[in-house]
């Protein structure tokens, strides 16, 4: 199985077994503040709502097969990161240096948490082509596109990533759901599944002081800040977060922009506004000054004429 196909499992593997309202999966994607980059692998499952269609016992294997699904996997991005920085030239200390993954799962809350972390953007980026073969088509390809800039006349649209949610693959998914049925089927535990039901988030964040300096904007679902603390120098850091909602149904494009002014046009229009607003006081002054004049005449005649009479 080629490897962004176990990276899609990963994040969709319970979402097609326990798709609805309650349970959830939301895959992360963090650029931390001291150089890190972080996957995250959040799964919530909702006891009375499993409950509904399965037994305790039918609860207790999924959990445990969704855990070891997980286990597997991280299993396996380790052995991919020692292979690509023996391919590259580095020393490999997994415990300190490239690759660091981690699995939590709390059985009584039916919560599963599992983080690789990566020691720098650089060597993230290199894993990534390592993985995808050159191809680009790695964990986070869209973190590689160059900003674009969308030209207007008054600001320009400058997009830092545009890309189809991560999350959103149809056609894995649907494989995924026929691996899982499998195994389940085993066990004799029998479910149905619904792509339209599933529950399903992709979450970016960036330190919030540098989304602030950017100006970044967003077209997500939801954005939330968030603070975190460095468990090895105790220095805690605001984390701002995008999220976007797999839609099975809609469009599932999501997108980090900033806007640009464009000085000039403002300039010209201000100078134009200026001189528009100069002209019509000027306007406005003559044809007061005028009417004035008009008002002026006609009561100086009108003061004539009641002389003439008076003398008459």
């Amino acid at each position: 199985m080629k490897f962004k196909l176990l990276v899609i499992s990963l994040i969709t593997i319970v979402v097609v077994m326990f798709g609805g309202c309650s349970s959830g999966v939301v895959v992360g994607m963090s650029a931390l503040p001291d150089g890190t980059i972080r996957r995250s692998y959040t799964i919530d499952l909702d006891y009375n709502e499993l409950s509904q269609k399965y037994t305790d016992t039918e609860i207790e294997a999924i959990f445990n097969i969704s855990k070891q699904y997980i286990e597997n996997y991280l299993n396996n991005v380790v052995e991919k990161a020692k292979e690509c920085a023996l391919a590259n030239g580095y020393v490999w200390t997994p415990d300190v240096t490239q690759c660091i993954t981690k699995c939590e799962a709390d059985n009584k809350e039916l919560n599963i948490v599992a983080t690789i972390m990566y020691s720098s953007a650089t060597f993230y980026k290199l894993f990534n082509e390592y993985v995808s073969g050159g191809s680009g088509s790695g964990e986070d390809s869209e973190q590689e596109q160059e900003t674009q800039i969308i030209e207007g006349l008054f600001y320009d649209k400058i997009i830092f990533m545009q890309t189809t949610n991560p999350v959103a693959d149809d056609q894995t998914i649907q494989k995924i759901y026929t691996d899982i049925e499998s195994d389940l089927n085993a066990q004799g535990i029998n479910f149905e599944f619904d792509l339209s039901q599933i529950n399903l988030a992709y979450d970016y964040a960036m330190p919030y002081t540098d989304a602030q300096v950017n100006r970044v904007r967003s077209d997500a679902d939801e954005e939330y800040v968030v603070t975190e603390v460095n468990t090895t120098t105790g220095n805690s850091y605001n984390m701002k977060h995008f999220v976007w909602q797999y839609n099975a149904d809609g469009d599932n494009t999501i997108t980090l922009y900033r806007y640009s002014i464009n000085s000039v046009a403002w300039y010209i229009t201000a100078l134009i506004l200026v001189v528009l607003f100069g002209a019509i006081i000027t306007i406005v002054y003559y044809v007061k000054k005028k009417t004035t004049k008009n008002t002026q005449q006609a009561n100086s005649e009108s003061i004539d004429n009641n002389n003439d009479n008076l003398i008459m």
